[in-house]
C-alpha cells in the first residue's frame, strides 16, 4: 500500500521484515518448541497470502531442518505436515517441564536495583505466558 504521498506505508514494510521462522524439532530448554514455531509460522503464511502449495514447499524446503525436515519431506500436503511434525515434536508435557526449566533458571527477582526488577519480571512474564501457551 502506498500513503498519499506515493510511499510504501509502514504496515507493507513490516510485511517484507518479516522472517520464515526455523524448527528442527528440538526439544531442550531455549530452543522454540514446536506451538511456538506453527503460530509465528502460520502467521508469516497469513501476512504473505502463501497458498497450502507454497506453504508445503517453504515448510519443507526452508522452514524446517534436522530431524523435522527429514520426517515430512516426502509429505506433499501442508495439513498433513502439521499433524505429523504435531504428532512427532507437539509432547505438551516434555515441552511444559522444557519452560518450567526456563523458569527456574531466572533465579529470584532483583530486590534493589529497578532496572534489573523491571527486566526479570518482564522476562518472568514472557516465560509464563509461552508456559501457559504450551499448557492449555
Amino acid at each position: 500500500m502506498r500513503g498519499m504521498d506515493g510511499r510504501a506505508s509502514s504496515a507493507q514494510h513490516k510485511l517484507t521484515d518479516l522472517k520464515l521462522p526455523t524448527f528442527g524439532g528440538e526439544m531442550t530448554a531455549g530452543k522454540m518448541d514446536f506451538y511456538t514455531f506453527k503460530t509465528e509460522c502460520t502467521a508469516y503464511f497469513r501476512a504473505k497470502g502463501l497458498t497450502k502449495e507454497e506453504e508445503c514447499v517453504l515448510l519443507r524446503k526452508t522452514a524446517l531442518t534436522g530431524p523435522a525436515k527429514t520426517l515430512v519431506y516426502h509429505l506433499e500436503e501442508a495439513d498433513v505436515i502439521w499433524d505429523t511434525l504435531q504428532d512427532a515434536f507437539g509432547m505438551t508435557s516434555v515441552l511444559v517441564n522444557n519452560k518450567i526449566e526456563e523458569i527456574k533458571k531466572l533465579g529470584n527477582c532483583p530486590p534493589t536495583d529497578p532496572e534489573k526488577k523491571r527486566d526479570w519480571v518482564i522476562n518472568a512474564h514472557s516465560k509464563l505466558t509461552r508456559l501457559l501457551a504450551v499448557a492449555t
